[in-house]
Order: C-alpha cells, then sequence, then structure tokens
C-alpha cells in the first residue's frame, strides 16, 4: 500500500518575499491536493490535470523566486537553478509516467518522496542559503541581483 503524507506550511518555510511566500503556501496545497486526489484513487485525467498546473506554476514560481535571488556565480544560487531544472524535469517525468501507465502506488510513492524531499531539503537549504546571501532583512531589497 503507498503511503501518503500531506505536508503542513509553517513559518520555516518563509523567505521574506511576500510574493515568494504566497506562492509557497500555494504550492504547499496543490501538492496536497494532488497527494489527496491520489490517495482517493482519482481518474487519471484528474491527476494529470493537477501535474500540469504543477509544472507551469513552479516554472512561474521558480522564475519569480531567482529574480530575487539572482542569477550570480556564486555556488549556492548556481546550485539553486540547477535544482529548480532538475525538480521541473522529475516533475514532467512523474506526468509521462502516470499518461503512460496510470496512478501506480509505486509512481505515487515516488512523486510523493520527491515533492517531500524538495519542501524539507531544497527550500530549507538551498533557497534558505540563497535568500540569506542576497535579501537584506531591513528593506527586504536583493543586494547585487535583479530588483523586483
Amino acid at each position: 500500500m503507498a503511503t501518503y503524507t500531506s505536508m503542513r506550511w509553517s513559518s520555516k518555510f518563509e523567505t521574506g518575499q511576500a510574493d515568494i511566500d504566497e506562492d509557497r503556501k500555494e504550492l504547499f496545497r496543490r501538492m496536497n491536493e494532488l497527494f489527496e486526489a491520489s490517495k482517493a484513487g482519482a481518474a487519471k485525467q484528474q491527476l494529470l490535470s493537477l501535474l500540469q498546473f504543477l509544472e507551469f506554476y513552479t516554472r512561474a514560481h521558480f522564475t519569480r523566486e531567482e529574480k530575487y535571488t539572482g542569477t550570480h556565480n556564486e555556488a549556492n544560487c548556481k546550485q539553486n537553478q540547477v535544482q529548480h531544472l532538475r525538480f521541473l524535469c522529475n516533475l514532467a517525468d512523474i506526468r509521462k509516467q502516470v499518461e503512460n501507465e496510470g496512478a501506480t502506488p509505486l509512481i505515487i510513492v515516488a512523486m510523493n518522496r520527491m515533492i517531500g524531499d524538495w519542501f524539507a531539503n531544497h527550500i530549507l537549504n538551498t533557497d534558505r542559503q540563497c535568500f540569506l546571501n542576497h535579501i537584506n532583512k531591513d528593506d527586504h531589497r536583493c543586494h547585487g541581483c535583479i530588483s523586483p
């Protein structure tokens, strides 16, 4: 039996940038919706629709996020961009698997693990470091990166 884990928003995921934080809250909501639909045995088309939305929304979110953190040569920001691309590729791969095989328990577990790891590792480590390097907490302005 597949394991399903819903994720709860916490202030530990906040960046201090209201639009980025709102994006993330929406991503949490939609990813939990995807998990719940999977758990309920939703139709393949419903899961595909949610996955397509997540691909579109995460791409837009990553673009906004990178405007704040910049596209510097610094290792953590370059790593951030690489991880964003990897996440989008993994999400597209899961969508293709669902298209071809349906929402099998194995695919659902892999999806759950990938998304859970993303929030636990990428957001709390890579993103946090990148934002800390580029956002002045006093005026929420970027240092040496593209202004919002």
